[in-house]
């Protein structure tokens, strides 16, 4: 994702656009979002970095 050595904040956010997490995550490669409190179902991830926007969707199923 070309996110290295910046600052990125990072929103987990379900379906109908409510914002679950949102984390500033500076000069990592690595985040740890807790899943097991929320639901089974599809999730979007959200990364802003610079004048970029990426949105991933992801499905939580356990």
């Amino acid at each position: 994702m070309g996110i290295q050595e910046q600052d990125c904040i990072i929103k987990l956010i379900d379906v109908s656009g409510k914002i679950l997490i949102e984390e500033k995550v500076t000069n990592s490669n690595y985040l740890q979002i807790p899943i097991h409190q929320y639901s089974n179902g599809i999730y979007f991830i959200q990364f802003q970095y610079n004048q970029t926007m990426e949105l991933k969707k992801i499905m939580i199923n356990q």
